[in-house]
């Protein structure tokens, strides 16, 4: 089983209605802040080195920056069955990602003359294509990434382009969980009370956001199985085997159930599931302590 995806279509030649005050701000902090810190990093390279990397190692790619930060980012990934419709894209509220084009890299009338042709409508998809997360007022780059910040140091506050709005999991979907192994703390974020992974590795960069967008503040994992989750150690051995970025409850307790019809010591998280789930928590700890080590 998998997480539902959602995807609609609304037109329109400017999408920045109907948001929070607090998210939009949340947002555009996010943005300016990627932004800023990939200009420092563009101040400090020399324009041979960018010449040779040619993109490769440089600012992150705005699909890889939101999947670094927000879980489920699976939910968006499915190709979009609808039609992209052209809209403005509000420049602050875009994912920026440019190697190519900085403002002052060119003389001015050669950025004017760029400037006049980025900002004539796009033909297709392969010229500019944002993802458009409404509930979030986000928008992610998948082509057209370089002219982001370019217009943002012009103080061009919006970009022509084929946009395909899609949702995000409404907040109250969400629910953050504090899970505790031994001596390790790990954050997990369960979807509709049945699919959990561990929180994203840049998850605290978006307190601010998640906290305006409305999700529940964090609570503790149960260490032993309740109505509403399974034990923590059932879940964290079932995600190491899984071989997907989440863990759905109603397999786990299912395959469960099967198991413990045919052996009871094996079922309600039995001995295969507790010895696995030590021995994950005993890799763990080593590679702490290795940590510890090496840092001494």
């Amino acid at each position: 089983m998998e997480p539902p995806r959602s995807f609609a279509v609304e037109g329109g030649e400017r999408l920045r209605v109907g948001m929070p005050l607090a998210v939009l701000a949340a947002v555009e902090h996010l943005v300016r802040k990627k932004y800023e810190e990939e200009r420092a990093a563009w101040a400090r390279e020399s324009a041979e080195n960018r010449r040779l990397r040619m993109g490769c190692g440089g600012p992150e790619q705005p699909q890889e920056f939101f999947r670094a930060r927000f879980p489920f980012f699976e939910v968006l990934l499915d190709p979009p069955r609808e039609r992209p419709v052209r809209a403005d894209a509000p420049t602050a509220q875009t994912l920026g990602c440019s190697w190519s084009w900085r403002a002052g890299d060119e003389a001015p009338e050669v950025q004017q003359e760029l400037l006049r042709k980025l900002q004539r409508p796009p033909m297709d998809t392969d010229d500019v294509h944002y993802l458009w997360i409404r509930n979030l007022g986000l928008y992610i780059p998948r082509e057209g990434k370089n002219r982001v910040d370019f217009f943002r140091e012009h103080g061009v506050e919006m970009i022509p382009a084929f946009v395909t709005p899609c949702t995000y999991p409404a907040p109250e979907r969400f629910g953050v969980y504090e899970m505790g192994l031994g001596e390790q703390r790990q954050i997990w974020i369960v979807l509709d009370g049945n699919f959990a992974q561990p929180a994203p590795v840049c998850f605290g960069e978006i307190e601010a956001l998640w906290q305006a967008y409305g999700v529940a503040p964090s609570r503790r994992w149960p260490e032993l199985a309740s109505a509403e989750l399974p034990s923590a150690a059932l879940v964290v051995a079932a995600f190491a085997a899984a071989g997907r970025p989440w863990v759905c409850f109603d397999e786990l307790l299912e395959a469960d159930a099967r198991e413990a019809a045919v052996d009871p010591a094996r079922g309600h998280g039995g001995a295969r599931w507790v010895w696995f789930a030590a021995l994950c928590a005993l890799v763990a700890a080593l590679m702490v302590l290795l940590t510890q080590v090496v840092a001494r």
